[in-house]
């Protein structure tokens, strides 16, 4: 598979690459990090049951992500997993896993406050020198663990790196993407922004 010349190839063998690339890493990472919430939130209950088949049969994964090869499924993985280590108090793992969440994709930025707050409010909560302590160790770990993410392409050059970054954040396809639900969607119905402003304009609208 190569950049430009593999485009509209369907064989059935990638098929069944991509098809069992998806299950495998939702068995591996999201369906193992969801049984490891339920045995740490609700060990042999019902209710903890019927939970975990609402998050593994949810239709967002089955019919949208897996659909057209999203992974989102890794992501959320992590995520599940950086929020288990919070409830057991390994804040600094649960730091870790929720930067390797966020710099797998970046939707999980919409989870980015609530760990962040919840997060400083415990470091508050603990006094000055033991709360900066424990501030000092998790800023440590987002910059280690961001540090492994981004040392191949930093290695690799600049260029890379704005490569990189400019398909993070895709403004060049203006502020949405295709059936996006944002607020920025939902004015384009009758506001066409694009037309109306350049992409420099619209990005600092945005931000």
């Amino acid at each position: 598979v190569e950049l430009h010349t593999s485009r509209g190839c369907q064989t059935p063998r990638l098929k069944l690459f991509m098809r069992l690339s998806v299950l495998l890493s939702d068995v591996a990472v999201y369906m193992g990090a969801s049984v490891a919430l339920l045995l740490c939130c609700h060990p042999s209950t019902e209710h903890g049951f019927f939970a975990l088949i609402v998050m593994l049969i949810q239709p967002g994964l089955i019919l949208v992500d897996h659909g057209h090869f999203q992974y989102n499924c890794m992501a959320l993985g992590l995520f599940v997993l950086a929020v288990i280590c919070l409830l057991r108090r390994h804040d600094i793992a649960g730091s870790v896993f929720f930067c390797l969440a966020l710099n797998y994709k970046q939707m999980s930025l919409y989870f980015a406050p609530a760990f962040l707050f919840y997060l400083l409010g415990k470091c508050v909560r603990q006094g000055w020198r033991r709360g900066m302590t424990t501030f000092l160790w998790l800023g440590l770990s987002v910059l280690v663990t961001f540090f492994l993410c981004w040392a191949p392409f930093v290695l690799s050059g600049r260029d890379v790196v704005f490569q990189v970054l400019h398909r993070l954040f895709p403004f060049s396809r203006h502020i949405y993407e295709d059936k996006v639900g944002n607020i920025w969607c939902i004015l384009s119905v009758g506001i066409k922004w694009k037309d109306w402003f350049a992409i420099s304009s619209l990005v600092r609208l945005c931000t």
